[in-house]
């Protein structure tokens, strides 16, 4: 029941606040069960609280490898740094996932944490090179697109 509430909480933004309540509440209860981990993990990163999620992040044992180390990359960047190196594919898988998770990060409204990682785009470069290559397509493309408005 615990884990399937924080299902549905996470799967709309509009209930972020909730769902950061209702894994509370489940993690208490269900400590070492990864999934409630996991979306505590998630919950604390979209509302941004990347000091609280990082500890749970690196607790998971996720069946989604590079979508977990991609959460943990971001926290890592914005609390202080990253040191990461990964090989070439899994840097791709890496900074793929992150890409999903700058998303969602975009939909939840944290304006905070967007514009940290726009400030150390550099160090993000460093771990995630694919990630900062993506992001600046995109933003050329937009820049291109409000141009021609």
């Amino acid at each position: 029941m615990w884990e399937l509430g924080g299902q549905i909480a996470l799967s709309r933004m509009e209930s972020l606040e909730f769902a950061r309540d209702w894994t509370g509440e489940a993690v208490k209860h269900f400590p070492e069960h990864p999934g409630i981990v996991a979306q505590r993990a998630e919950a604390l990163l979209l509302t941004q609280d990347m000091e609280g999620a990082l500890p749970l992040w690196l607790r998971v044992n996720s069946s989604n490898r590079a979508r977990q180390t991609a959460a943990v990359v971001l926290c890592e960047l914005l609390t202080g740094g990253c040191r990461r190196k990964f090989a070439a594919e899994e840097e791709a898988l890496v900074s793929r996932e992150m890409i999903k998770w700058y998303r969602q990060l975009i939909a939840a409204g944290a304006h905070a944490s967007i514009r940290q990682l726009h400030e150390r785009m550099r160090q993000v470069g460093e771990v995630a090179p694919g990630f900062v290559g993506i992001w600046d397509a995109a933003t050329k493309q937009a820049r291109e697109s409000m141009a021609a408005v």
